[in-house]
């Protein structure tokens, strides 16, 4: 290393990056420039520790100063969020409900094909394509993780990351998750919302920059190696193609995609976030009704002394017709005969009265989750309220709970629209697809969709097997592969006799059952008896 200037005297250009690459080796960064890194196990399982938890200890009155000023304390909302998951069943309860109510059944079709496309075979050779990305890329689980992260922060930070690079026949796609805190919402773009990411992130020790998208080195040397870093001026007025200090403007066809569950502003303050008011009280209130029902337990035996009939005031050294040395002997004796939550008082024992605490709201704990922690979905009367709802009103507070995060589905699928046709375009085909996510976990729900395919089917409207894979539950490969299977098999002719034998005869005939949304009260009563 160079020699350091210690004569008051600026340092020059070279001994500032001598320094800086000292730093990066020191803390890691260095070792993408062949420089051993100072990585240990216990500093790089903390940084994963440290990834996306930033959880802050909430109190009733700092959530709702959070809340007041949700725009400036975003964060803070976020990060109580996060506590209470860990900290509150209740809490923990709602995410999982929410983050598990969407089935992620896909259907898909191409948008451009001309009648020839689909004669000559270049559809199916298309498609071809498109199974082997989804395939590669195991959309369901990804974006399951995405869904619950959004509950938790409102927006997803991530990275589509895949391996095309290396020419692989069989790519594989997968989604990382960025650290949330460095990256922040900047602009629009058509398919959604665009972010930038703090580049000092890979300063911090323990952090490997190889376990990022390789893009993230370009991205290192252009703000901290290259000129545009060399000349960058704090004074200087900024410029659109520069970068701002150390934040880099990340791009889709890089792989950058931010998800938020309100599309309609840039504040990232989550939807469960006003049910932490609510929550907060949890514990008191089962403090207090706790404190209530050992209360309760404890009673006590009171009662008069005797006094002389005739006894008048100064006429005589003790009135009570009991000596009270003698009746706290007694006393002893009766109160070693009670249970410990009994008290017995040094007190006359001629008016004997059992004292005990009456707790007038003994469902405390029930009311307060009933009319404060229910409201946080529509469907929680099946668990906080002791009245029994109809069928249809459960359908109801169910779908209702799931168009929270159905509106989650548009993003997945001009997340799907955009990188599976840029795949298809890096294998020069021409033909594009249009991807649609719908479906929730509800079994009612399923069939009401499976009933609408069927209908079509009866009057001749037949839809594309991805449609059919949709309403029944399967992925479209999946699907497509039974279908193969049925037909270049003997599978069917077994199945037909299997069918033979063991249905025919066997119709009883009667009306068909009614669906539980179509009952009447007494219907359903009957029914469920």
């Amino acid at each position: 290393m160079r020699e350091l200037s210690n004569d008051n005297q600026p340092l020059t250009k070279e001994q500032v990056y001598d320094v800086l690459q000292m730093a990066q080796s020191m803390y890691g960064v260095g070792s993408m420039y062949g420089i051993q890194g100072a990585y240990t196990p216990e500093l790089s399982n903390q940084v994963l520790l440290n990834l996306n938890n930033n959880a802050l200890t909430p109190t009733y009155k700092r959530i709702l100063e959070a809340l007041a000023n949700y725009k400036e304390r975003q964060h803070e909302t976020q990060a109580f969020s996060e506590f209470m998951e860990k900290f509150d069943m209740i809490y923990a309860r709602a995410v999982e409900y929410y983050s598990n109510l969407l089935a992620f059944d896909l259907r898909y079709s191409c948008i451009n094909a001309s009648e020839n496309d689909y004669v000559d075979g270049t559809v199916e050779k298309a498609k071809s394509y498109v199974n082997k990305f989804l395939n590669s890329f195991n959309y369901k689980s990804e974006f399951q993780k995405i869904t619950r992260e959004v509950l938790r922060h409102e927006t997803c930070y991530v990275w589509f990351r895949s391996d095309l690079a290396t020419g692989d026949k069989n790519p594989k796609f997968a989604i990382q998750l960025l650290p949330q805190d460095r990256c922040k919402l900047t602009r629009y773009w058509e398919n959604g919302l665009l972010f930038d990411f703090d580049m000092t992130y890979f300063l911090m020790p323990g952090v490997d920059i190889n376990g990022y998208d390789p893009v993230f080195k370009k991205y290192f040397n252009e703000v901290f190696i290259s000129d545009t870093f060399k000349n960058y001026i704090p004074s200087n007025q900024f410029s659109k193609t520069g970068n701002f200090a150390y934040w880099i403007q990340t791009t889709p066809p890089d792989g950058a995609w931010v998800f938020k569950r309100d599309m309609s502003n840039f504040v990232e303050v989550p939807f469960l976030a006003p049910f932490l008011k609510n929550v907060i009280r949890n514990d008191e209130i089962r403090k207090l009704q706790y404190d209530k029902d050992f209360q309760s337990a404890y009673a006590i035996l009171a009662g008069e002394m005797r006094m002389f009939d005739n006894a008048k005031s100064g006429t005589q050294k003790d009135q009570f017709s009991v000596d009270p040395g003698t009746l706290g002997k007694l006393l002893s004796l009766v109160k070693s005969g009670l249970n410990n939550n009994i008290k017995l008082a040094a007190m006359p024992v001629e008016k004997l009265s059992w004292l005990q605490y009456k707790d007038d709201n003994p469902d405390m704990v029930d009311t307060y989750y009933k009319n404060s922690v229910a409201p946080a979905a529509s469907a929680s009367r099946l668990i906080y309220s002791t009245d029994k709802m109809s069928n249809m009103e459960i359908e109801n507070a169910l779908m209702s709970d799931y168009q929270v995060v159905a509106k989650l589905y548009l993003q997945f699928n001009m997340f799907l629209n955009y990188y599976v046709n840029r795949y298809l375009a890096t294998k020069r085909i021409k033909l594009r697809f249009d991807f649609r996510f719908e479906g929730s976990i509800f079994p009612f729900e399923r069939k009401n969709r499976q009933d609408q395919i069927m209908a079509l089917a009866d009057k001749g409207i037949t839809l594309n097997p991805s449609a059919f894979a949709s309403a029944y539950g399967y992925t479209p490969m999946e699907f497509e592969n039974m279908l193969n299977e049925s037909y270049y098999s003997d599978r069917w002719n077994k199945l037909v006799h299997l069918i033979s034998i063991h249905t025919i005869g066997q119709n009883k005939g009667g009306r068909p059952m009614i669906d539980n949304g179509d009952l009447t009260p007494s219907g359903e009563a009957n029914r469920n008896s």
